[in-house]
């Protein structure tokens, strides 16, 4: 009799390798008002109490420029301009790079860092692509022909890991709909067996494989 481990309904989902994560800063405090933000390469997110910041929260001990996230090709780090910033209940005191899950104190206000959903990181992208004129762009410093390049690769980029994580999410739907399949197809065959079982070995035999199958599968 063959086993669950070798069905071709059965794919292994470990065996997928790991979605690239942009990152989403989300407040604990839903309360307050305060919105998520989604940090994909090349964007930023200042915290405190001015109006030009992206989270501007207002409190004692909040500076008007708190801290800063700044989110680059490889990595998303969190730079600190006041002893009130703490990170998983430690006190920040030089640049450091956040990760999924980690927690963010500004002064009473906390946030966690999650994975975005590709929905957020879709929405991150709604701008308009970038054209350099080639009329002007010889007008323009080199610094910022520079910038506009790098900008407008990582659209391109992030374009291109939205649409694998859409993929990816497709093909688990799709796998964890055959898993309910053969969870359903299990169940039956277990009521087939209490309803013909009778007192004979054989019968609890086979009914003792198939529930050691479904804890298998959960």
């Amino acid at each position: 009799m063959s086993t669950l481990s070798s069905s071709p309904l059965l794919p292994a989902v470990k065996s997928l390798p790991p979605a690239r994560r942009v990152l989403v800063i989300e407040p604990v405090q839903q309360h307050l008002g305060l919105h998520a933000v989604s940090l994909p390469p090349g964007t930023q997110c200042s915290i405190g109490s001015a109006r030009s910041c992206t989270l501007q929260v207002r409190a004692s001990g909040i500076q008007a420029q708190h801290c800063l996230i700044v989110s680059g090709p490889n990595n998303t780090v969190l730079r600190e301009w006041s002893d009130a910033t703490w990170l998983n209940d430690r006190p920040v005191r030089q640049p450091v790079e956040l990760i999924e899950n980690d927690r963010l104190a500004v002064g009473p206000f906390e946030f966690r860092m999650r994975p975005a959903r590709p929905e957020e990181v879709e929405a991150a992208l709604q701008v308009p692509p970038l054209v350099i004129d080639p009329t002007t762009a010889g007008s323009l410093p080199d610094e910022m022909l520079q910038h506009r390049e790098i900008l407008a690769r990582t659209q391109a980029q992030l374009a291109q890991e939205a649409a694998k994580l859409k993929e990816r999410e497709h093909g688990l739907l799709a796998r964890e709909r055959e898993l309910t399949e053969r969870f359903e197809e299990l169940e039956e065959k277990i009521r087939t067996i209490d309803q013909d079982q009778q007192e004979d070995s054989p019968g609890r035999d086979a009914a003792r494989e198939l529930d050691a199958r479904v804890m298998e599968l959960l």
